[in-house]
């Protein structure tokens, strides 16, 4: 599921930029943010626009926000520092994706997955996956 959120985020992007600024990145850069409060996800791609386009970092990652419009699976994109745009995902949708999904959180060749989601940080969650034979999805 992050991995997808990633990907999504990353085509949205990847379709602004090239609709708007008549840009083709191959590559989105995105990263995770030094502390949760942050967001859940970091692009530093104003900083690589920011030549090409002749316009300062920040400046771009204020019009790339305000213009982009919402992204399926995330409550909001912000401006941070001198030009990352940080995305937080949306806790609520992703919990109910997460609690309606019928496959196991994590693909193991012994049986069914076991994972423990006791953290609201996405990140967290994600390093706190299990993987027990015979086991169903938890959330607690």
């Amino acid at each position: 599921m992050y991995r997808d959120l990633e990907h999504r985020l990353a085509q949205r992007i990847r379709e602004f930029l090239r609709g708007n600024y008549g840009v083709d990145l191959e590559k989105i850069v995105i990263e995770q943010p030094p502390r949760v409060e942050l967001g859940e996800y970091a692009m530093p791609l104003a900083f690589e626009l920011a030549k090409k386009l002749r316009k300062a970092p920040r400046k771009i990652a204020e019009e790339i926000v305000s213009d982009i419009g919402s992204i399926d699976g995330f409550a909001k994109l912000e401006v941070a520092g001198a030009g990352y745009i940080n995305a937080r995902v949306d806790r609520t949708a992703l919990a109910v994706a997460l609690a309606e999904n019928d496959k196991p959180a994590v693909e193991s060749s012994a049986g069914s997955s076991f994972a423990c989601f006791n953290s609201p940080d996405v990140r967290s969650m994600y390093r706190t996956t299990l993987t027990i034979p015979e086991c169903k999805l938890q959330m607690w």
